[in-house]
């Protein structure tokens, strides 16, 4: 009898004891140190926490920089409509253009955004032709090897002036070779890339010059690391529109040499905004 109750006993205090651990979450419990990684501790372990277990952080794959550089922090600019063009050739090497104002106070230049160690740092030179300090649109690429770079701007103080620029040192402080020039334009957009030793560049644009409102344009030409290279204007629109198409018209090279270009085309019956707007895609096989 005596032996019967020490074994009730016993099955009774065992149940309690589950009871009672029933009623809690169980919880691991770790020590940084140990050589695991204890991701289900509480509180867990990462490689921020505990790096002995976890291992070193990797790299973050986004990080953000601050373009500006730091002797202009004090600046109070727009600084709109960014851009940005890595060297294919050197990927150490990316330009940038925004609506920033020359910061010496100087009106013949305006300037673009220069990094040569991967945009870690970042300085301005002052090498686009201006009227008043600043431009107005501005787009940049670089060519696929051959190092240049070219620009697309409204020239600053003229007003929906297009200029077509060129260096050959986006360092260098040598202002930009001029390479075309026309009036009635809007938001150049520049795409380049080598072909046979030759830079073929391309300039999305809506140009108000064009007959019927016809205005989605692409200036292009094949030899721009000639020394005067000639540029033809391709309009791409080939119907009417609501006098003109939209801003945009944006260009894109494929590598077999293949360009495409994209645009909105504003149609009846609705010809103020909001407009009835078709999405063109056109193609040239031959470039």
């Amino acid at each position: 009898m005596r032996k019967r109750i020490e074994t009730l006993l016993a099955v009774t205090f065992l149940a309690a004891g589950w009871l009672v651990l029933g009623a809690q979450e169980a919880r691991a419990i770790d020590v940084c140190g140990n050589g695991i990684c204890a991701t289900t501790a509480v509180p867990p372990e990462t490689c921020s926490t505990c790096p002995a277990d976890c291992g070193t952080c990797p790299v973050p794959a986004v990080v953000v920089v601050n373009m500006i550089p730091l002797a202009q922090s004090a600046e109070t600019g727009q600084d709109s409509e960014p851009n940005l063009s890595v060297n294919p050739n050197n990927t150490q090497q990316i330009a940038g253009s925004a609506f920033t104002t020359n910061p010496t106070g100087a009106t013949t230049t305006a300037p673009i955004y220069v990094s040569t160690n991967g945009g870690t740092t970042w300085t301005m030179n002052n090498i686009v032709p201006s009227g008043n300090g600043s431009t107005g649109d501005i787009t940049l690429r670089f060519g696929g090897t051959t190092n240049f770079l070219y620009t697309g701007t409204l020239r600053g103080g003229s007003g929906l002036t297009l200029n077509l620029l060129r260096t050959s040192n986006f360092t260098a402080a040598t202002t930009m070779t001029l390479l075309s020039s026309r009036a009635n334009v809007d938001q150049p957009f520049v795409q380049a890339a080598t072909f046979t030793g030759a830079d073929r560049v391309y300039v999305g644009n809506n140009d108000f010059n064009a007959a019927a409102g016809r205005t989605a344009t692409v200036d292009r030409t094949l030899s721009g690391t000639a020394a005067s290279p000639t540029f033809t204007s391709l309009r791409i629109e080939t119907r009417n529109t609501c006098s003109q198409d939209g801003p945009p018209i944006r260009p894109a090279i494929h590598s077999d040499g293949t360009v495409y270009s994209i645009f909105y085309r504003f149609r009846a019956p609705s010809c103020v905004s909001p407009f009835t707007t078709d999405v063109v895609v056109v193609r040239d096989d031959n470039g």
